[in-house]
């Protein structure tokens, strides 16, 4: 009973000992296969339906094999597939992450329209897969990922402050090219890309902190290579985990680089956050400001202010670089068809020789050329990422999934043939409109769906405003400096990384571009490098002369009262050159013939001739004068120095003027008339020199009748255009309508008053012929708008007055003063010079305190032309 009992009890374990026991190997197997189940669950629900480029038939290894594909050869992969997908979508694998990419303009509108809760587009920048991110959050600071209050400074008040900070903006430009490119009359190699990129974070810092860094070698250095290790550091943390990537950021170069950014700007910040105002007592405007006025509180650190100024250099410095680079390699590659076009656009829109916000908002030529680059150079495969945070469904019906990322295919998109005539062909004038169009022109800062070198839709970028003005500032600058070729055998050639865009053409070498001096600046390094073909040299001992001794160029030695090379010039004087070839010669006319004239051809006269050169010497010394007023003192002293030593010779040679001499005299008259006009002036200094005689410029018009009778027909040619610009302008005058403008009646009835009182026949009949020339000059000036006409314009009618109404201005009498007036206001209309700004109220002031009470009646019109009040005057 007891055996049965226990048999019976010992059955189910001996059956139990029978049951294979579970080993660990099984557990883990059930586990991976259960991982790999779930996987390729969520693999499938999160993959969009879309045709794969490149991907194996075979589960979980198929995408690595596709995504080996593509990054062997990614530019013919999507191509083949573009010409196989039926719907404008592919999917791509990398070693990243897969990616949708839209090859369809239309589809591409259709998702960039997306809110960001559906379609998310700072998920797509901070995306830690993303291959063209920078794991933002990570390497440049969680701030920079996740609290962007920058983006709204820089759309905002930064981009509303561009036109105000341009001359900052050039002369940063024009200081940090002196700086880096070293040529003369040869082409001479140049590292391009490391000359512009210093040249656009100089200029960038000149706004964000100020010259205290932007010249602060160490710091720009610290700055590009700041750029330049987020790229690596965002490549060595991605295939970690963000947990891990919190600790290895620790270690990265990026963290050195940020720590040493913070270190220089701890100061200028703080300063900043504890209220430090100007030195006007105003509180700044730069970005730091900006970036403080906008920051929440958790923001208003030393460390986060810096980091965001280091962020924004990342974004600034090498995107534009990249950008304008390609703009030039492909200048480079055809300068026949482009350079001397471009040039020309520059100086006919340049304000008194200065590159001004007018001067780049006037080169659709420009524009069109650096839109065209940006189309045809910018190769890249994905751009404008978007990450899926709910499903998204196209117009035909294709769902993108949440967890989905989506990009268009710029390759495609700026290379359409169904929107682009000839599309893989550079053509720089493509989007310029020669006329006027109902259709508004595409520009650089325009965006759309086959242009987005800076984005589209709800987010592009918001620095591409400045970053367009930066690039036009320093094309124009190089434009009218220097002339550049590609070196021998090279060519510029795309290149593809995976899905990063390939804006910088491929060369041989980093010295694959050769620069020159242009034409104007060719004639500075010829005249002075003393017999050294290659450029300036040292051993010359050319010497620059403190601002404390701007007269020792009179103790020069006296050139011959003949022309002959100028003697004694120094380091001061070549700056004086190189201004008046860059910049002043193109605001002594508006004529691109006379342009060229001036710095061309008086240049060269002036190297035949000491009084002539130092002549253009002075104009641009007072040129200086006036843009840079915390030198002024320096350049009018320099300015004036240079003409008393011009005139003492020419005045010697006028004592027995002949043609060989006449052509120099003239011009020497002329551009004297310039630095007459440019002279400081006093308010309570009379009107007329020689106890109220004829205005000093006035003299000068004169002097050039005489030297003009002179030269006659025996001219050489070479003030030829300068005659002949005179000639023109006055049968502009006979040719042209009389508009009954207000002007015209007031002398209608100066005239009519003037018939009726004046008995004396000879008097009378210059007092009409002056207002009927002046009637001319009228007629030119409304005829053809204000904009288009010079100095000559206004300046004929003193040139055909000169012999007869000029004297009566020395007794003077009321009559004359009361017809002069009205050239107060010729002059008015031209005060887009500087030479002539602030002439008019001078004269009409001055003339109004020559006039009794009845006579200044007669004025009224002139009074209200000008707006000058006869405030505290009897």
């Amino acid at each position: 009973m007891a055996a049965n009992v226990t048999g019976s009890g010992a059955l189910p374990i001996l059956g139990a000992a029978h049951v294979p026991p579970v080993t660990m190997y099984q557990v883990l197997l059930v586990v991976f296969l259960g991982y790999l189940a779930v996987n390729r669950y969520q693999y499938w629900a999160r993959t969009p339906k879309v045709m794969p480029l490149g991907f194996a038939p075979l589960p979980f290894i198929g995408p690595w094999i596709g995504a080996v594909r593509f990054l062997r050869n990614p530019n013919k992969l999507v191509r083949e597939g573009m010409a196989k997908s039926k719907n404008g979508l592919l999917r791509i694998a990398t070693i990243q992450g897969e990616y949708v990419l839209v090859t369809d303009r239309h589809k591409v509108a259709e998702y960039l329209k997306a809110p960001d809760s559906v379609l998310n587009a700072q998920d797509g920048s901070n995306d830690r897969l993303a291959l063209q991110q920078q794991q933002i959050p990570f390497t440049m600071g969680y701030g920079i990922g996740h609290r962007t209050y920058h983006t709204a400074v820089v759309r905002g008040p930064i981009t509303q402050s561009i036109n105000a900070w341009t001359p900052l903006l050039d002369d940063e430009c024009g200081l940090a090219f002196d700086d880096l490119i070293r040529c003369s009359v040869d082409y001479e190699p140049i590292s391009l890309y490391d000359t512009i990129a210093i040249t656009v974070g100089r200029m960038a810092n000149r706004i964000y902190v100020g010259t205290e860094f932007c010249r602060n070698e160490e710091y720009l250095t610290n700055a590009a290579d700041y750029a330049q290790a987020v790229v690596i550091t965002a490549e060595l943390i991605r295939p970690f985990p963000d947990w891990l990537k919190h600790i290895l950021i620790r270690f990265m170069p990026v963290m050195r680089h940020r720590k040493k950014g913070e270190s220089f700007l701890r100061t200028f910040i703080q300063e900043r956050l504890d209220g430090k105002l100007d030195e006007f007592g105003q509180k700044p405007t730069d970005l730091v400001q900006r970036l403080i006025d906008a920051a929440p509180p958790i923001e208003k650190t030393v460390p986060q202010l810096a980091e965001r100024v280091m962020a924004l250099n990342v974004a600034s410095i090498h995107t534009t670089t990249m950008t304008f680079t390609s703009a030039l390699y492909s200048l480079a590659a055809e300068p026949e068809k482009y350079a001397e076009v471009l040039r020309n656009e520059v100086l006919e829109h340049l304000e008194d020789g200065q590159i001004t916000a007018g001067t780049l908002a006037s080169l659709p030529k420009m524009d069109s050329f650096l839109r065209e680059s940006g189309r045809f150079n910018n190769a890249g495969l994905m751009a404008m990422q978007r990450n899926a945070r709910k499903e998204f469904k196209f117009s035909d019906g294709t769902v993108i999934p949440p967890g989905a990322k989506v990009g268009a295919v710029t390759l495609a998109l700026q290379r359409d043939p169904e929107v682009f005539e000839n599309p893989d062909v550079f053509d720089g004038f493509r989007f310029y409109q020669a006329e006027p169009s109902e259709t508004k022109p595409s520009t650089m800062v325009n965006t759309g769906t086959n242009f987005h070198l800076f984005g589209h839709g709800r987010h592009p970028c918001p620095g591409r405003f400045l970053a367009v003005h930066e690039m036009k500032i320093m094309f124009a600058k190089l434009l009218l400096r220097y002339d550049w070729k590609l070196a021998p055998g090279t060519k510029p050639e795309p290149f593809f990384i995976a899905t990063m865009p390939g804006t910088l053409p491929r060369v041989s070498n980093p010295k694959s571009l050769d620069l020159r001096l242009a034409e104007s600046a060719r004639i500075v390094s010829r005249t002075w490098n003393c017999g050294n073909e290659s450029g300036l040299n040292a051993a010359c001992g050319i010497k620059k002369i403190s601002s404390e001794e701007p007269h020792r160029l009179l103790e020069s030695p006296r050139s011959n009262l003949s022309p002959g090379p100028p003697q004694g010039l120094d380091v001061s004087s070549l700056e004086l050159l190189h201004n008046f070839t860059t910049r002043t010669f193109a605001t002594l006319s508006e004529s691109l013939i006379l342009r060229d004239f001036y710095r061309i051809t008086a240049v060269q006269l002036g190297l035949q001739c000491e009084y002539v050169m130092r002549t253009l010497l002075a104009v641009s010394a007072l040129h200086l004068a006036y843009h840079r007023p915390d030198m002024r003192d320096h350049y009018q002293s320099l300015g004036m120095a240079h003409h008393q030593v011009a005139t003492r010779d020419a005045m010697a040679v006028m004592a027995d003027p002949s043609p060989a001499t006449a052509e120099t005299l003239f011009l020497f008259s002329s551009v004297t008339i310039h630095f007459a006009l440019a002279c400081p002036r006093k308010n309570d200094g009379p009107l007329f020199i020689e106890e109220s005689g004829f205005p000093e410029w006035m003299f000068l018009l004169q002097g050039t009748r005489a030297f003009m009778r002179i030269t006659g027909t025996q001219s050489s040619g070479l003030i030829t255009p300068l005659l002949s610009h005179g000639t023109d302008r006055w049968l502009a005058r006979q040719s042209n309508p009389e508009p009954t403008s207000r002007g015209h009646q007031y002398l209608d009835s100066m005239r009519s008053l003037i018939s009726l009182r004046q008995s004396d026949v000879e008097l009378r009949n210059i007092y009409i012929r002056a207002i009927d020339e002046l009637q001319k000059s009228f007629s030119v000036f409304e005829g053809a708008g204000s904009e288009h006409c010079d100095l000559t314009d206004a300046f004929v009618w003193i040139f055909e007055v000169a012999e007869d109404l000029l004297p009566l201005l020395r007794v003077p009498t009321q009559e004359a003063v009361a017809v002069f007036a009205f050239f107060a206001v010729l002059l008015k209309r031209l005060e887009k010079h500087w030479y002539l700004r602030g002439w008019a109220d001078h004269l009409i002031a001055k003339s109004y305190d020559l006039l009794d009470e009845e006579h200044r009646l007669w004025i009224q019109w002139p009074l209200e032309e000008t707006g000058w009040i006869p405030s505290g005057r009897p």
